[in-house]
């Protein structure tokens, strides 16, 4: 096969130090991704850097341009594998092309995609790579007459085992890809990630295949990168793309490792003592800060009772918070910690819309996983702040935004606040500004403006001009 020419192509950077070649477009969302973020958006890919180590042998089904399969290269490296299933003849030349430039020979790419059958099919193709399908999309699109494969006759062929990993995404293959695989999932008994929804669509029918093959289903808990159970029956969150199904047997081996807790542990168990201040020592804000809520604690002796029962529910909730960072603690209690961090300050909440407290709420909601509740938090912030309330200085909080735990903010300290607030609503309200294109210019230049750079802003705001100047 002939190596594509240079101007047909880009090594742009993905952490922590891959390079992925892409087609040198602007207009393609991976391309456009990276460039902005050095990263993949989801933060399932967080977990697989956590999670695969030296030695296992996993698969990319629906591999694309390798975002998962170079990652999960470099972790299985030297002694694992990765075998990497792409369809489309162009998008898998790219991907050997990002093989050979990362020296990434555990990589295998496999030009045909997976179903229920082995033979040729109809592949629909789109210009972004991401949404190609075997299942007809709208009139005029191109196509690919690519082959077909099924796990369990890739699995005799390749001698599959012992596969301890596998990443599902097939734009709506993913059924029939289970149903062609069923010896094999019994055999390897692997946990797999898989893709929630089709666009808008959620594909509630791949969760019963799952179940059906006695496998649990769970989700990512992206603050604690720890799996807890996801239940159908409830309305999953909206940016909630991706989710894992697992043996009840692997899932206690995951457990062990400190990847999954099957429930709420009772984080009352636990002191959560100093812990807040001691992560707070740590933070430049709350170090400026800390003289003031010590003060605002000693002198509130002559508020009502209720007020000072919120302050002790607010350092309560903040103690919890810091608990569920502590990574020697077990994953149940981290995961009831948040959790009961994430109730008290919704429940102060309906009480008095303090600024504070929603900044809090932002940033736990976020970590849980509720990323919709964090962005209505910090929505109502900048909506308050609009009808002239400022924000509160005089009790703890936590920084919407992890980036600016470690932000000074000097003497500007009501700016840091909604420089972090502003920066935190662009990267939470959508995947990427790839999608809102110049939409999201007002909000980058004043944030801009507010004197608190960030190096990926920066980078949203170029990528916005140039692609809405061509």
């Amino acid at each position: 096969m002939p190596p594509l020419t240079t101007p047909d192509y880009e090594l742009v950077p993905l952490v922590p130090d891959l390079r992925v070649a892409v087609p040198r477009s602007l207009d393609l969302i991976t391309h456009y991704v990276l460039k902005e973020q050095g990263d993949w958006f989801e933060a399932e890919l967080a977990f697989v850097r956590a999670l695969v180590r030296p030695g296992m042998n996993v698969l990319d089904i629906g591999a694309n341009y390798g975002v998962y399969a170079l990652t999960m290269g470099r972790c299985v490296s030297p002694s694992g594998k990765v075998w990497a299933f792409e369809p489309t003849h162009a998008t898998a030349a790219f991907l050997r092309i990002s093989v050979t430039e990362n020296g990434l020979s555990n990589v295998e790419v496999i030009e045909a995609g997976l179903s229920n059958r082995e033979g040729n099919a109809v592949l629909f193709t789109h210009e972004n790579a991401e949404l190609n399908t075997l299942n007809p999309g709208t009139e005029g699109g191109t196509t690919e007459t690519i082959q077909l494969r099924t796990l369990d006759a890739c699995a005799a062929e390749f001698g599959w085992n012992n596969i301890s990993f596998l990443k599902l995404d097939a734009e709506g293959e993913e059924e029939r890809i289970l149903e062609g695989g069923r010896q094999f999932i019994a055999a390897n008994d692997p946990l797999c990630l898989f893709e929630l929804k089709h666009g808008t669509f959620v594909n509630t029918a791949l969760l019963s295949a799952f179940q059906d093959l006695g496998l649990v289903l769970y989700r990512l808990v992206p603050g604690l990168n720890v799996l807890v159970p996801f239940s159908p029956e409830i309305a999953p969150d909206p940016f909630q793309l991706n989710l894992f199904a697992c043996s009840p047997e692997r899932a206690r081996e995951c457990a062990k490792l400190g990847f999954l807790a099957n429930s709420l542990g009772n984080a009352q168990s636990l002191d959560v003592g100093e812990r807040w201040s001691s992560l707070a020592a740590e933070w430049p804000y709350a170090r400026e800060l800390s003289v003031r809520w010590a003060e605002s604690r000693t002198t509130s002796s002559g508020e009502e009772r209720e007020q000072v029962e919120e302050r002790e529910q607010v350092e309560g909730a903040l103690g919890g918070y810091a608990l569920a960072r502590d990574r020697s603690v077990p994953a149940e209690i981290r995961y009831a910690a948040l959790q009961a961090a994430f109730n008290t300050l919704t429940s102060l909440l309906k009480g008095a819309p303090r600024l504070s407290r929603f900044l809090s709420l932002a940033r736990v909601a976020d970590e849980l996983g509720h990323r919709m509740l964090a962005i209505h938090s910090l929505d109502a912030v900048l909506s308050l702040l609009d009808q002239g309330v400022r924000f509160e200085l005089d009790e703890p909080f936590l920084s919407p935004n992890p980036r600016f735990d470690h932000v000074d903010p000097g003497t500007e300290l009501e700016k840091w606040c909604l420089a972090a607030t502003i920066e935190q609503l662009e990267r939470l309200s959508h995947y990427s500004s790839f999608y809102t294109k110049d939409a999201s210019l007002p909000r980058l230049r004043c944030f801009a403006e507010l004197g608190f750079p960030g190096s990926e802003m920066a980078r949203r705001l170029e990528l916005v001009l140039a692609r809405t100047s061509a």
